[in-house]
């Protein structure tokens, strides 16, 4: 450390003293760095510090009397910049993400890479903005609240934090860039802004009932759902999934979203299943996995459902098949013929899955399922 730039009298630095960090502490600053770079262009590059050298962020323990749990000086030219003391006389609840001392550490590193505090300043946030939701370098939880707050402190930078650090650093563009589907347990405590990157991403976002899905009323208004029942009334918006006590319904069912596709699978293949919550359930669980309507076709043709449910492998099969289950009438000579066509390189040079997944997209198959009368109510799964 570089005393000299520390003058008698400081409330914190070096001269009151220097405890090294124990291990649990240096992970979970390496987590906490992870939490910067992982948003932002940024590689933290972990060195020694010693006579010879340091890095520009370092991380102590120190003793304070400033009625302060930590500080950190931001970017500069002066050695002491980058430096981030933790004052051991201030209480502490651990470096688990969700504790008060983990999220500091975040904060801190955050005035080091050169974000100040939103209320502080020539331009600072609105009242009604000003908070851990907006930004994690805000001293109140709950925005309109000074001073609030919680008992499970935020896991990552927050929107406003990502949206300051990229502007100064750029983006991590590399984060997160395939598809990913993000699952968030009932019984977990989650306080985080997600950044993804690019992909086509999901997150199984529900509503909890504990009452009999009878004992609700469900019905579609602007921009969503109201549902009623023991528990009050609710405004859902942007909810996928509901779960009553006796059964889960899905609501998430535009051509475009999981419930739909796995509804648009199954009209093609076994239409009568639709009101079948087992198999629903079953597909649309795939789909939520991460497969796309071309890979659970692909999948049913794999393990034989599909020259099963045709009775024979063969591209006539298939096509006789969906035209079935789709349009309701055996297809004569001439229209399979003319669907074979799609699939042999005459007209097309489509996979049986390609064939499949063209099929369940349109809007006859949507229209015989009666998708758009089903996503009024949501359907049942398993």
């Amino acid at each position: 450390m570089a005393a000299g730039e520390y003058v008698p009298g400081d409330g914190w630095g070096p001269q009151i003293g220097v405890t090294v960090l124990s291990d649990a502490a240096k992970s979970a600053v390496r987590a906490a760095l992870a939490a910067w770079s992982t948003v932002a262009n940024i590689d933290f590059v972990e060195t020694a510090d010693n006579a010879s050298g340091h890095g520009t962020l370092r991380f102590a323990w120190t003793a304070s009397l400033v009625n302060e749990q930590s500080i950190a000086y931001g970017p500069g030219t002066i050695d002491k910049a980058g430096d981030i003391w933790l004052n051991f006389l201030a209480p502490w609840d651990g470096f688990t993400p969700g504790a008060y001392g983990y999220s500091t550490l975040i904060h801190e590193v955050g005035h080091a890479l050169g974000l100040k505090h939103p209320f502080e300043g020539a331009v600072v946030l609105p009242t009604q903005q000003e908070g851990y939701a907006y930004s994690l370098m805000s001293y109140t939880a709950f925005a309109g609240s000074a001073r609030s707050w919680v008992d499970f402190e935020p896991t990552t930078p927050m929107l406003y934090d990502l949206l300051a650090i990229q502007s100064m650093y750029g983006g991590n563009l590399t984060t997160r860039s395939g598809d990913d589907t993000y699952v968030f347990t009932e019984t977990q405590h989650y306080f985080q802004t997600l950044w993804d990157a690019a992909g086509n991403d999901t997150i199984v976002d529900t509503a909890v009932y504990k009452t009999d899905r009878v004992a609700h009323n469900l019905s579609t208004v602007t921009g969503g759902f109201s549902i009623s029942g023991p528990e009050g009334t609710d405004a859902i918006t942007g909810v996928e999934r509901l779960q009553f006590s006796d059964k889960k319904i899905a609501l998430d069912l535009a051509p475009s979203e999981h419930a739909g596709q796995a509804l648009e699978f199954i009209g093609v293949l076994a239409p009568s299943a639709v009101t079948a919550p087992l198999i629903v359930g079953l597909i649309l669980g795939l789909v939520d996995g991460g497969l796309s309507l071309h890979d659970v076709f692909q999948l049913a043709i794999d393990v034989s459902v599909v020259s099963n449910i045709a009775g024979s492998s063969t591209n006539a099969a298939v096509a006789q098949m969906a035209f079935r289950n789709v349009i309701g009438t055996e297809a004569n000579a001439g229209m399979t013929d003319l669907l074979v066509s799609f699939m042999d390189g005459r007209n097309a040079s489509f996979s049986q899955a390609d064939f499949l997944t063209a099929v369940a997209g349109m809007e006859i198959n949507q229209a015989h399922i009666g998708l758009i009368g089903l996503q009024q109510m949501g359907i049942e799964f398993i």
